[in-house]
């Protein structure tokens, strides 16, 4: 009697994580289209625009070439068929008429292994030097690349490689000094069925870590599947968000670099990197509103999935206040956005895997 009384309850909670899971993967949403005004895609951008940050002079540099680990091998034949090389490209939103320049890398650097993802850049107000930071996906492991703008040349000169065993599975970096940068842990497992057990059980194997130039150290951990990081215009603010919990938390950075948690904003979306734009310090996050249908197509490329961008609105004092959806697209023009940024009423939407586009925004 005692046996199937505790089955029972055993199967009644099963059966109720399950429909969870099930309704996490977004089955029952529909998407309608609205753009914030006049849209285009960007020429020559076709395979990935996956993260981007604009500097305080609307220059713009985006990765483009995105294989994750956890990408299964249909996406490797994809990038295999269509001859998909890792490269990062700069757009001036000075003149959006032009096309995106593709940056040249310093000989030197293993090109054939590049495939970024997060993006980070750190502009010295007094020099005017500029210092990218990438997160990099070569065969077996992930690295942390850093780089220097060399603007005349339109060059980036490789600077060094960052290895360790803290940097397990990176989705995005956040550049806070020349040689400082937090990153996110996305979870524990690099291969598929591992993160699959992560995604159904709710594991909260991901966190957030900082490196001082040195050593690395934790600086929050327990989150489901940290994505994409954002720092406010006073550097006093961390914005994280997660994409299994479907929020931004917001952290205060203390005098050692630790987050303290301060904020937790719901999103009901599958968010995934956000950027602070430069004028009003509020935030954009590129997403996933239908999940389901963005795995489908991180399965299959040329599959489409919705699109949607937010506009979260921020206080004096960094905390968001409301929300705003700025773009949706039900995947009938851009599939599957993962970032946007905002420069003088213009904005740019990046996809991960295909193509990149650019709005006025007139409904702010």
């Amino acid at each position: 009697m005692y046996l199937k009384i505790v089955l029972s309850c055993l199967f009644i909670l099963f059966l109720q994580h399950l429909a969870q899971v099930i309704y996490h993967m977004d089955y029952h949403r529909v998407v309608y289209n609205h753009l914030p005004g006049p849209c285009r895609l960007v020429p020559g951008v076709e395979y990935g625009s996956e993260d981007m940050q604009t500097l305080s002079n609307g220059l713009t540099f985006i990765s483009s070439g995105f294989l994750f680990p956890l990408l299964p091998k249909s996406v490797d034949m994809y990038h295999e068929e269509h001859n998909i090389r890792g490269k990062i490209l700069l757009f001036d939103f000075n003149h959006p008429e032009n096309d995106p320049v593709v940056l040249k890398i310093s000989e030197g650097f293993d090109q054939d292994t590049f495939h970024p993802h997060g993006i980070s850049i750190f502009e010295d107000k007094q020099s005017g030097r500029v210092t990218l930071f990438v997160v990099n996906h070569p065969p077996g492991f992930d690295t942390i690349e850093k780089f220097e703008f060399i603007p005349e040349e339109n060059l980036l000169q490789h600077v060094k490689t960052y290895i360790d065993p803290a940097i397990i599975l990176v989705n995005d970096v956040l550049a806070i000094g020349e040689n400082s940068f937090y990153f996110t842990n996305y979870g524990y497992f690099r291969g598929y069925w591992g993160h699959l057990m992560e995604f159904i059980l709710g594991l909260p194997f991901g966190n957030i870590m900082y490196f001082d130039g040195n050593d690395y150290k934790l600086a929050s951990d327990g989150l489901l599947m940290p994505n994409g990081l954002a720092l406010s215009h006073d550097g006093k603010t961390v914005y994280a968000v997660c994409s299994k919990t479907e929020d931004l938390k917001v952290y205060r950075r203390e005098s050692n670099n630790i987050l303290e948690f301060v904020q937790q904003v719901p999103l009901y979306s599958g968010v995934d990197n956000p950027t602070v734009e430069p004028k009003t310090g509020n935030i954009l996050i590129g997403a996933h509103p239908v999940l389901y249908q963005a795995a489908e197509h991180f399965t299959y490329p040329e599959v489409s999935a919705p699109s949607q961008v937010l506009y979260l609105h921020t206080n004096s004092t960094n905390h968001v206040t409301f929300v705003t959806e700025l773009f949706s697209d039900a995947g009938h023009t851009l599939y599957a956005s993962t970032v946007a940024s905002m420069y003088q009423k213009k904005m740019l939407i990046g996809t991960a895997l295909q193509k990149l586009m650019y709005c006025e925004v007139r409904t702010l």
